[in-house]
Order: structure tokens, then C-alpha cells, then sequence
């Protein structure tokens, strides 16, 4: 009778190794949560016992997809997933921003060539687009700013070079 008890106490007993299942390195202090109320840790080395029968149990590591297991189907070393972190969008700014220009200019220029959304690169709804219509005439009134800001600094820029001109020919004369 007695050698039937410690045989039953000796099979309830289970014992387990958990491991990220990525880098198979052992995860210390995870949360095992058994279906009769029972709780253990594993230890530094990830390895954890429990003393007492259950069906099933619950594993659990911050930073790791919970995972249940049942008694019967136990391995030595229960591997952890880990829980997968995505960004939405991830914007990346950079010192030279020429090549991003660029590309805004090739994508204008083609989109201009082509025309609109349209089967026959016509815009059939586009008068529909209050937005849209806006923000083109924003668009033009821009580029015809920027026109005549070019123009301006090129006039300044042969009025200012004939300036200096001038006075470097008046200062070698005297």
C-alpha cells in the first residue's frame, strides 16, 4: 500500500524546461498556472516542478504568446513564442533630402503627363472634387510664386555682381 503511494505521488510529479522558442535560451520566471489552482515558477536555468496532478496547465512570460499544455502531452522542453511587435508606419528623416525631392518632382511630372485617374487619363469626377480643384489651384499659385522668387534672386544676383564689378574697377584706377 504504501509502495502504491509513493508510486502515484512519484507519477504526478512533472517536471519542465521552458525555452524561447527562437533562440532555445531558457526563460527564467514564467508563470505556470495549473487547471487545479496550483502555481509554479521556473527558475533562472527555466527549469520548473510541480508536486501536484493536474490535466492542465497554463504557461505565461511577459513578452511571450501564452501557452496551455495538457499533462499527458508535457515534453521536457516547452518552447515559448514570442510576441510579435509592429510599427504602423515608421518615418524615416534624413541630413540630405535631395533624392525625396526628386522622386516628389518624378512622380508631379508624371502624373502631369498622364493626366488624370481616369481609363483615358481624364478625370471624369474631378469637377466633383472640391479638395482637389482647391489644392491644384493652390498648387499653380505656388509654382508662380516660386517662378517669380527665382526670377527675382537671378535679377538681384547680375545687379549685385554688376555692383561689385563697378566698385573693384573704381578702387584698381585709383
Amino acid at each position: 500500500m504504501l509502495l502504491l503511494g509513493i508510486v502515484a505521488s512519484a507519477e504526478a510529479q512533472k517536471s519542465c524546461v521552458i525555452a524561447d522558442a527562437e533562440t532555445h535560451v531558457p526563460i527564467k520566471e514564467a508563470l505556470i498556472h495549473t487547471d487545479k489552482g496550483q502555481w509554479a515558477r521556473s527558475d533562472y536555468r527555466g527549469y520548473w516542478t510541480m508536486k501536484y496532478a493536474f490535466d492542465s496547465a497554463e504557461v505565461k512570460r511577459p513578452g511571450y504568446l501564452p501557452t496551455h499544455v495538457r499533462f499527458e502531452t508535457l515534453p521536457d522542453t516547452l518552447f515559448l513564442i514570442p510576441e510579435a511587435k509592429q510599427l504602423k508606419e515608421v518615418e524615416v528623416w534624413g541630413e540630405n533630402q535631395k533624392s525625396a525631392q526628386q522622386m516628389n518632382e518624378m512622380v508631379r511630372k508624371d502624373a502631369a503627363q498622364h493626366g488624370g485617374s481616369g481609363p483615358s487619363g481624364h478625370d471624369f469626377l474631378g469637377f466633383l472634387d472640391k479638395r482637389g480643384n482647391r489644392d491644384r489651384r493652390h498648387l499653380e499659385e505656388a509654382q508662380k510664386r516660386q517662378k517669380e522668387q527665382e526670377k527675382k534672386e537671378r535679377e538681384s544676383k547680375t545687379w549685385s555682381d554688376a555692383l561689385k564689378e563697378a566698385y573693384e574697377e573704381t578702387n584698381k584706377k585709383k
